[in-house]
């Protein structure tokens, strides 16, 4: 972000516009920006110089962008849709030059990869934390799934960093 804006509830509209600019056309496609749910909790309590909030929160926006199954949106930012998640920082970690936000369209960006399939082992003699399964008379499972997340398509997102200064 520009500088001096060093807290995630410093972005804005025009790092917003700024990030949509620099997606290739075909990426802007089920584009959408994803921030921690504490993040967009602050982001969107941001009003202007007459006390309209910045990020209008038409709810007749977000019906348009209700999905019929899955993650739903929980507002919008210039006609995207936002989605929360916990894998992002949270505002309490808040602080200079550090990475809190996305935009773009995820299903170019990144690629799921499976090695095989799932692998179920069952035990009736094994020590879990310490603890017979055995003497409990109890079963212990065992599932392994390989599987690797890569960047597909590094030009179909961008992150949003805070200022270093």
């Amino acid at each position: 972000m520009a500088t001096g804006l060093n807290s995630y509830d410093k972005f804005n509209l025009e790092e917003a516009s700024i990030a949509i600019g620099s997606l290739p056309t075909a990426a802007l496609d089920r584009a959408a920006f994803y921030f921690h749910r504490t993040v967009w909790a602050r982001i969107r309590t941001q009003k202007d110089g007459n006390g309209r909030y910045v990020f209008n929160q038409d709810n007749s926006t977000l019906l348009s962008l209700r999905r019929e199954s899955g993650i739903q949106p929980v507002g919008e930012i210039l006609g995207y849709p936002v989605f929360t998640t916990d894998v992002l920082p949270a505002f309490s970690d808040s602080g200079v030059n550090k990475k809190f936000g996305v935009f773009g369209n995820i299903n170019l960006a990144l690629v799921r990869v499976e090695n095989g399939p799932m692998s179920v082992l069952r035990s009736e003699n094994a020590v879990v934390g310490g603890v017979s399964v055995y003497e409990r008379n109890q079963t212990a499972m065992r599932f392994t799934h390989d599987h690797a997340l890569s960047v597909m398509l590094g030009d179909a997102a961008v992150s949003f960093r805070t200022a270093a200064s």
